[in-house]
C-alpha cells in the first residue's frame, strides 16, 4: 500500500479553500490548507509536503513565497503550482524563473490540474 502524498494548499479565500481541500482528498492525497504563506512557511518547518498549490491573490505574495521556499536547500526540490488568472506568458517566464514551479490558468480543469499536480508528485519522488 503506497503512501498518501502530501499537498500544502494555499488560498486567502477561506469560503474556496475548504473546496479545494475537498478535491484533493477525493483524489487520494493528505491535504495541508493555509490561508498565508506564513502559516503556510510553519506547515513546512514541521514536515516538508510532496507538493505546494498556490492560489494566487493580490494578498499573497506568491513569488516571495517561492523565493524563500526555493533558497532553503531541504526545501528546494519540492515543485509548486501557482493557480491564477494572471496573463499566461507573463506569469510562465516569471514561474520558471523560480525553478520547479508551474502554472495553471484559471478557471481551470480539474483533470488538467490534477495531472499536473500527478505528474510533479512523481518528479519530485524519483529524485
Amino acid at each position: 500500500m503506497s503512501l498518501k502524498k502530501n499537498i500544502l494548499i494555499i488560498d486567502p479565500d477561506s469560503d474556496r479553500l475548504p473546496e479545494t481541500c475537498r478535491l484533493f482528498v477525493e483524489q487520494g492525497y493528505q491535504v495541508w490548507p493555509a490561508d498565508s504563506c506564513e502559516l503556510a512557511t510553519v506547515s513546512i518547518g514541521v514536515k516538508a509536503p510532496d507538493l505546494i498549490l498556490i492560489d494566487v491573490k493580490p494578498e499573497i505574495d506568491a513569488f516571495e513565497f517561492c523565493k524563500r521556499i526555493k533558497g532553503q536547500d531541504k526545501f528546494a526540490n519540492i515543485p509548486i503550482i501557482f493557480l491564477s488568472f494572471t496573463e499566461k506568458l507573463c506569469f510562465d517566464v516569471q514561474c520558471f524563473k523560480l525553478g520547479k514551479v508551474n502554472f495553471v490558468p484559471k478557471p481551470f480543469q480539474c483533470e488538467e490540474l490534477f495531472l499536473k499536480v500527478k505528474n510533479q508528485i512523481k518528479e519530485y519522488n524519483s529524485l
